[in-house]
């Protein structure tokens, strides 16, 4: 055991610790390749419990293992947000909607569905009762009804309001459209008699029996005949 005679001659010859630890280097130096000195060294850096616990308390221990920790600590919680994070917002948002608006029971969803469809029948019914009324008015004021869908309101009063504006609008174009043809010689001769009131018998009179007459002279005959009853 040439190694552990090294040791002991070392020990008996050294007065200092100075000096054994630099004879003892050169022990180490000279015989590391010598069997019992490999031994003795794979000992000397056996980690133990005991020892990694007292190098993780040192500071040397915490300084090197505080960055793999940080580490592992943000790649830990960049898994949790992109992982379950994302679940744990979902399951809470769900828990709260139902919170808010429970699942309908099957009464429930009957009863609604009841509704819907009372609603939509009387909102139908409606709708043709104002239909009804728009034909009739556009028909006594002698209007186009096959545009009637276009002026039928969500209530009476604005149907006839659309009526009303569809009428003016109407009877202002038709009229221009007679003044022309008039102005263009299409006029039929008057009554000689200068009486509103015979004149008025004969346009309502041909009024009465025009059953032929176009639509834009109906309408022509009602003007003339609104204009002479307001002059007499």
């Amino acid at each position: 055991m040439k190694f552990l005679e090294a040791i002991k001659q070392l020990l008996q010859s050294t007065q200092s610790t100075k000096d054994f630890l630099s004879g003892l280097s050169k022990i180490f130096s000279e015989q590391k390749e010598d069997t019992e000195v490999k031994a003795y060294l794979a000992e000397l850096n056996k980690v133990t419990p005991e020892s990694a616990k007292a190098f993780i308390d040192s500071e040397d221990g915490k300084k090197f293992l505080q960055p793999i920790l940080d580490s592992y600590h943000t790649k830990g919680l960049e898994t949790w947000k992109s992982k379950t994070l994302p679940k744990l917002l979902a399951d809470e948002v769900e828990k709260e909607v139902q919170k808010r608006h429970p699942a309908e029971t099957e009464a429930e969803k009957r009863l609604r569905k009841l509704e819907a469809d009372l609603a939509e029948e009387k909102q139908g019914r409606l709708k043709e009762t104002l239909k009804n009324k728009a034909l009739s008015v556009m028909t006594a004021k002698g209007l186009p009804i096959d545009l009637v869908d276009h002026f039928v309101g969500s209530d009476e009063a604005g149907t006839l309001a659309n009526l009303q504006t569809f009428e003016n609008a109407f009877s202002s174009h038709v009229s221009k459209i007679v003044e022309a043809r008039m102005a263009n010689g299409g006029r039929e001769p008057h009554s000689t008699s200068n009486d509103p009131k015979t004149r008025l018998q004969e346009l309502e009179g041909k009024l009465a029996a025009g059953s032929n007459l176009r639509l834009e002279e109906k309408i022509a005959i009602k003007n003339e005949i609104a204009s002479l009853q307001k002059s007499t």
